[in-house]
């Protein structure tokens, strides 16, 4: 799914595509959430050009934010995201899923 998701927001538009994942997660989508981390693990390239760079640590939180929901719970993506993690990183990555609260509403960032 990882790999998927990251062909998928980098095919044409990788930016536009981030945007819209982004603002799903912000809402509590568990969907989302799990495409976004999957992005955020690999990050996004265009050419040689990095437009997403990777973030495991985001990745992680959004992963186990995602696993709340019974229809999202990816333990071979979380396996591979957090095999490459420090102790610490998991550490911050489980602090940061635990203090986040769902946003109301998303404006569009343009």
């Amino acid at each position: 799914m990882a790999g998927y998701a990251a062909r998928t927001i980098s095919a044409r538009y990788p930016g536009e595509g981030y945007r819209w994942l982004m603002r799903a997660a912000l809402v509590d989508n568990p969907a989302a959430q799990e495409l976004l981390s999957g992005v955020l693990a690999q990050g996004a390239m265009v050419g040689a050009r990095t437009i997403i760079p990777p973030d495991p640590i985001a990745a992680d939180m959004w992963l186990r934010l995602a696993a709340r929901s019974p229809f999202h719970d990816n333990a071979s993506q979380r396996r591979q995201i957090e095999s490459n993690m420090t102790t610490a990183q998991l550490v911050e990555a489980k602090e940061r899923a635990d203090a986040w609260r769902p946003t109301r509403s998303v404006k569009c960032w343009r």
